[in-house]
């Protein structure tokens, strides 16, 4: 019971947290660094960030998916085994 306590809410932070990553790193560029040819330094910086962003949401939302994973199957295995 524990263990589906835990996994349960180890996977509700880890997709809230890839969410919120995920969400940040949509944004637009803020106008001071956007430039016509967008090949400033700072733009490119602040790409770089994103996608760091970007995939580290999307690393939380696998480990995220996975604890739920975890959580249904021992879930699983505790209804199965009070069956019997």
């Amino acid at each position: 019971m524990y263990v589906m306590l835990m996994t349960g809410a180890a996977s509700v932070i880890l997709l809230s947290i890839a969410t919120a990553l995920i969400m940040r790193s949509s944004a637009k560029p803020p106008a001071p660094i956007r430039t016509q040819s967008r090949r400033s330094q700072a733009e490119y910086d602040f790409k770089r960030h994103a996608l760091t962003m970007r995939r580290t949401g999307l690393l939380c939302l696998m480990a995220g998916a996975m604890n739920l994973a975890l959580c249904l199957t021992v879930g699983l295995w505790a209804v199965i085994g009070s069956a019997n």
